[in-house]
């Protein structure tokens, strides 16, 4: 018979950052960042001895130009 590693998981929290400055009327900017503190967790623990990785920290930039 084979063994089987269980997988486990405290709890844990993830923190989201997101701030825009407005430049002018029509132009803005904003950064988001996803998993500020870079926390590793799982998403999914299922069956078959499987576990999902949780995304890694990850930035993202974007401007934007009202008509």
């Amino acid at each position: 018979a084979g063994r089987y590693e269980k997988f486990t998981q405290d709890p844990y929290w993830l923190v989201d950052l997101m701030a825009r400055y407005q430049f002018t009327d029509n132009l803005s900017a904003t950064v988001n960042v996803n998993n500020l503190f870079d926390k590793a967790y799982f998403t999914n623990i299922g069956f078959y001895d499987s576990a999902y990785d949780g995304d890694p920290r990850n930035v993202m930039v974007t401007t934007r130009w009202d008509f």
